[in-house]
């Protein structure tokens, strides 16, 4: 294909398939999360939920401050890209960026996790909660790479 040459056309049934299939896991862990809420309500008390919930709140907070809009930059910068050179060299820096972005972040947020766990929950506990939810927000950003 050349750098001037039109992408084929794509039909509407085409991106319903694709559509659908995304959509899928989406749907997949609403569902499994349905699925979980008798098993969180006969294991944990209504503080113990609604402290998984505020954590859960963290990490989507974290994850969209963080997230530097990679993945919407990834996709204008690839197809924009003249050669399949130029594409590789767009992934390549996005996973370099994602990898040295979400340790960094990880890093400061593991430093800081004692000082969380003492100033907003009050109870050092916590410290091993934000321990696993930020190494987490490791492991979800390079997911979401491989996602995009």
């Amino acid at each position: 294909m050349t750098a001037n040459a039109a992408p084929p056309p794509t039909s509407f049934r085409t991106v319903l398939r694709h559509a659908s299939i995304y959509s899928l896991g989406t749907v997949g862990i609403r569902i499994g999360g349905l699925f979980l809420v008798p098993l969180y309500t006969h294991n944990l008390t209504p503080a113990e939920y609604g402290i998984m919930e505020y954590l859960d709140l963290i990490s989507v907070f974290i994850a969209m401050l963080f997230s530097l809009g990679l993945a919407s930059a990834i996709y204008r910068y690839y197809y924009g890209a003249a050669d399949e050179a130029g594409r590789r060299t767009v992934v390549a820096t996005t996973f370099l960026t994602t990898l040295v972005v979400s340790a960094a972040v990880t890093g400061a947020m593991l430093l800081l996790a004692p000082t969380i766990a003492d100033r907003f929950f009050h109870d050092p506990i916590f410290h091993r909660y934000l321990t696993i939810l930020f190494v987490g927000f490791a492991f979800n950003a390079i997911a979401e790479f491989g996602m995009t």
